[in-house]
């Protein structure tokens, strides 16, 4: 659905994995203020249960809160972003930066803007005794924007991975961060992951993993808030098997900690059984003490020539929610059909579905606490439209892109009714690739959406009107060195926010600098 290799996270001005993953067309990014506060990824009403976020294979379960906040996995460590439709939502699949040329690598950036805003962003791979080490850091920090206070991030990486006997691959990872903030809570969290991989062939791949995550949550100058300590250990068994036409991903976990399953098991199938003809299948069922929840999809893909495509899914299931006990579980079902093609150059792609949540839930963070549980959106029955496309111009480099989308009315939590996003892109090279420049620029519209506001307390619903914005960027390579500034702005300032009471600034604007080194 959407995928950044190295070059295009290069290439990409995001300051967190949420700004990266806020430019995908089917997720609504919802941030308390710019970077003072929690921030997360949702879609169609589901909150926390929409997305989810595994790096190199190991779920990055959320602690304490619903859902994992978008500023605390690190961009500096990553080689691949993927993020694939799964059932009930979405999943971001990331893997971090491994040796490309058997030579040692590192990367630098840095830069500063509004708002008192810094970034210090490093990453160093080399082979280490009969293996290979990485180490990577990410720092970001700004003053705050009116009175929501500072924040400061930072995130480290280390990890080791070499060949052991047997035609064994054995990795460790550690990735620890933390979160000042003046007056809301700070979230402190360390993963560390043991791996063990052995192929059989070129059909089967058995991978077995143990990890433990734990998080210290503070609430700074508080001495009625304790700081909580959520932790979980998993352990898993996960087997590829390849065949001629297909691929079966099976997944068997084992977890102890707090508002985590007991056991989690999960399989992933996909079929070629045509040159026209894929089908696909998911199922998950998970187990909380003395209660099951199942989920699924089914999935088929018809290619009937040239680049036409259609295809149709179902998706039904009851999820029960990581990190937070509180949170009640979600039934859903979702049929959609969708259409991709080239018309005179035009590329286009068209959907139409018709989905229901039950209970459309708040994330779990600190500002929703107090909501009246009678208040929260049931969700229900909606019929969804969206469509989209990309068209070059005359002028070679630039092409011209489009999304919009549209749901039926509903009692929805963070969904607005419609969704669009239009803009350009000029990329081009030139003296043989070593100069490198990319602009690009994206009008943003979301439409009315049931939020919440934290100028009352207990916080309270309310409706935000329409909100007009844009985004723009300049990158410009020479060789290994790319210099970069954005700019993201709104129409009005009273109708910046995602959360009443925590606006986004009117307008901000960023400068930096990476520098890639191949000794």
């Amino acid at each position: 659905m959407a995928r950044w290799d190295r070059p295009e996270l290069l290439a990409s001005t995001a300051l967190t994995l949420g700004e990266l993953l806020g430019s995908v067309p089917e997720l609504e990014q919802v941030r308390f203020g710019f970077l003072e506060g929690p921030g997360a990824l949702t879609c169609c009403g589901a909150g926390p249960a929409a997305v989810e976020y595994v790096v190199d294979h190991y779920l990055l379960t959320p602690q304490g809160t619903g859902t994992l906040e978008t500023i605390l996995p690190l961009l500096a460590e990553l080689e691949t972003v993927v993020v694939r439709r799964v059932a009930g939502g979405y999943r971001v699949e990331m893997m971090t930066r491994r040796l490309a040329r058997g030579t040692p690598y590192s990367t630098l950036e840095a830069g500063t803007g509004d708002l008192g805003l810094n970034l210090v962003r490093g990453l160093f791979v080399s082979r280490f005794w009969r293996g290979e080490f990485g180490f990577g850091i990410d720092r970001v920090e700004t003053g705050g924007f009116q009175d929501l206070g500072s924040t400061d991030r930072i995130g480290v990486w280390l990890a080791y991975a070499r060949r052991l006997p047997l035609g064994i691959a054995g990795s460790f990872q550690w990735r620890g961060s933390s979160v000042g903030r003046r007056d809301l809570e700070a979230p402190e969290r360390s993963d560390l992951v043991a791996r063990l991989r052995r192929p059989f062939g070129s059909h089967l791949m058995l991978d077995f993993s143990a990890a433990r995550a734990s998080t210290t949550i503070d609430v700074p100058e508080s001495d009625t808030m304790p700081a909580r300590h959520p932790e979980s250990t998993v352990l898993a068994v996960h087997a590829v098997l390849v065949g001629r036409r297909g691929v079966a991903d099976v997944r068997l976990e084992r977890w102890v900690g707090d508002a985590v399953p007991d056991i989690v098991a999960a399989l992933d199938a996909e079929w070629n059984l045509r040159p026209w003809l894929a089908l696909g299948a998911e199922g998950r069922r998970s187990r909380w003490g003395s209660r099951d929840f199942d989920e699924g999809a089914a999935r088929l893909l018809l290619r009937p020539g040239g680049s036409f495509s259609l295809g149709l899914e179902f998706e039904a299931g009851s999820r029960k929610l990581r990190g937070v006990e509180e949170l009640e579980p979600v039934d859903y079902r979702r049929a959609t059909a969708q259409a991709k093609g080239r018309i005179l150059g035009l590329d286009v792609e068209a959907a139409v579905g018709r989905w229901r949540l039950d209970r459309s839930l708040p994330f779990g963070f600190e500002f929703e606490r107090g909501l009246d549980p009678d208040s929260i959106p049931i969700g229900g029955d909606v019929t969804v439209w969206r469509a989209g496309g990309s068209l070059p111009t005359p002028l070679r480099p630039v092409r011209l892109t489009a999304f919009y989308e549209r749901r039926g009315r509903g009692d929805f939590l963070y969904w607005p009714v419609d969704r669009a996003r239009f803009g350009g892109l000029f990329h081009d090279a030139y003296l043989d690739g070593q100069l490198e420049v990319r602009v690009g620029f994206q009008g943003l519209v979301r439409g009315e959406m049931r939020s919440l506001s934290v100028e009352t307390a207990p916080p309270s619903l309310v409706i935000l009107p329409r909100r007009l914005g844009f985004a723009g960027e300049i990158v410009v390579r020479i060789r290994d060195v790319r210099v970069y500034y954005q700019v993201e702005g709104f129409s009005d300032l009273l109708k910046s926010a995602d959360i009443l009471g925590a606006p986004l600034p009117q307008s901000r604007t960023f400068f930096g600098l990476k520098w890639e080194f191949w000794n």
